[in-house]
């Protein structure tokens, strides 16, 4: 049996056993023995050991246990740890009798050169300084999206794409937002080859993807102006056709002739798809509009000072205007 008396430890026989000192005399420094280490933002940094050491720098080994080391950083967000597998943060660490050397580990939320310093609770000796670099993390492009689509959507069989309109943004791993440059080469999908509705056009920036709809439709068929014999009538440009309600001398014919010519203007628009037709006629001016299968068909009343105006070509104005329409895509 043993009993330790003013730092001795003296055994119940009688004798006395060698002094257990708090510490060894010889030890006045502590020292970092790896180099300093530059790592990435919460990226754990390699081992990092720190010795105790005499006044020539040599290692010199503790004779009791007990001694704490703090651990600090100049940087507010700085955590160590006694492992770099199973992480806990700890702002102290122990040594045991027989130690010189103390491992652990560092790791930062916050970029820039930060200074570690490590002390001894209860000890003069000189603390161990070492600075460490961490690295802002490297700012990525994580998405885009279409801002505005181009301002041409609609194209007919045979037609090139045109990117013009079409704005990007970027967002960043830092969570900013730029608009991005774009040409021809980064949008994939447009095939034109086809009648297609909704074809999708994919954008590519750095990796990132976006995409948007344009629609491909058929060569339109030119609708053929229904005239009045010995009545004259023009097509250029978008203008299709001018044509005169079919004569009669009572509203019931009117009405009559009106819906014959209605139906053929109908089956044209079959052939047509997306479509805007405008018929200009002051006895459909009741009506906003008809549907059809394919189209919408929009009706506005014609007055002479609209015969031909802005328009190619002259109509024959000899009969009334109100007997006039026009049909414009």
């Amino acid at each position: 049996m043993k009993k330790t008396i003013l730092g001795f430890t003296v055994l119940m026989f009688g004798l006395i056993a060698l002094p257990t000192w708090a510490t060894t005399t010889d030890i006045t420094q502590i020292n970092f023995t790896t180099s300093p280490q530059t790592i990435d933002v919460n990226v754990i940094s390699s081992t990092l050991t720190t010795q105790t050491q005499n006044t020539s720098g040599t290692e010199e080994k503790l004779d009791t246990s007990g001694t704490i080391l703090d651990l600090s950083s100049s940087s507010g967000t700085g955590e160590f740890s006694a492992s770099s597998a199973t992480w806990i943060s700890v702002t102290s660490l122990g040594m045991n009798n027989g130690w010189a050397n103390r491992n652990f580990y560092y790791r930062d939320s916050t970029s820039g050169t930060h200074t570690l310093t490590i002390t001894a609770q209860n000890q003069t000796w000189t603390p161990a300084t070492q600075t460490i670099t961490v690295n802002a993390p490297a700012i990525t492009l994580t998405s885009i999206t279409v801002t505005t689509p181009p301002t041409k959507t609609f194209y007919t069989v045979g037609e090139s794409f045109d990117i013009a309109g079409l704005t990007i943004t970027g967002t960043y791993s830092d969570n900013s937002t730029t608009s991005e440059q774009v040409g021809y080469p980064d949008v994939v999908g447009f095939d034109s080859s086809v009648p297609a509705s909704g074809q999708v056009l994919t954008v590519t920036v750095n990796g990132q993807t976006a995409t948007f709809t344009v629609d491909i439709i058929a060569t339109p068929t030119p609708i053929e102006p229904v005239v009045e014999p010995n009545q004259s009538s023009h097509s250029s440009g978008y203008l299709l056709g001018w044509g005169q309600v079919l004569g009669a001398s009572t509203s019931r014919e009117q009405e009559l002739a009106k819906q014959r010519q209605l139906r053929v203007i109908e089956r044209k628009l079959r052939q047509i798809k997306r479509q805007l037709v405008l018929i200009r006629h002051p006895e459909l001016a009741n009506l906003s509009q008809i549907e059809f299968a394919t189209s919408t068909v929009k009706i506005e009343p014609k007055t002479d000072s609209s015969e031909g105006d802005n328009d190619t070509g002259s109509v024959n104005a000899s009969t009334s205007p109100k007997k006039w329409w026009r049909i414009l895509w």
